[in-house]
């Protein structure tokens, strides 16, 4: 396909949402009309409200402008043996009051500087079905 093609289809798909456009005006209008009943009005208002997705839709397509169709799942898998899962297990079957004195015990210990961790690993995401 050249670009001109390209570019040429481009144009009429435009052009026919552009006429879409001009209908769902003369739509509108109709659905205004005070001199239909008032059934034929709802109807004519219901058709308006699905040209306008019809168009939406089929411009966001045009444009590019709609979500990727790609699904990315993530499997994870978390190391246990970090300082947080440490101090999970550690405090884990405590009651309220074990849990308080132990977490009084340890906001009593002195702190020494330690060297920020390095860090998660990074994240490997495998592409979805």
């Amino acid at each position: 396909m050249t670009e001109d093609y390209v570019f040429a289809d481009r144009s009429i798909q435009q052009d026919e949402i552009n006429a879409k456009k001009v209908e769902l005006i003369e739509l509108r209008a109709l659905a205004r009309s005070e001199q239909l009943p008032l059934k034929d009005r709802l109807a004519a208002a219901l058709a308006v409200i699905d040209r306008e997705i019809k168009i939406m839709e089929r411009e966001t397509e045009l444009n590019g402008w709609d979500a990727p169709k790609k699904t990315v799942t993530a499997h994870l898998t978390a190391d246990q043996s970090g300082r947080f899962h440490a101090v999970l297990e550690a405090f884990a079957g405590l009651d309220e009051e074990q849990f308080n004195q132990q977490l009084a015990l340890a906001r009593a210990v002195p702190r020494k500087a330690l060297p920020a961790p390095a860090g998660p690993p990074p994240l490997e995401l495998t592409e979805g079905e």
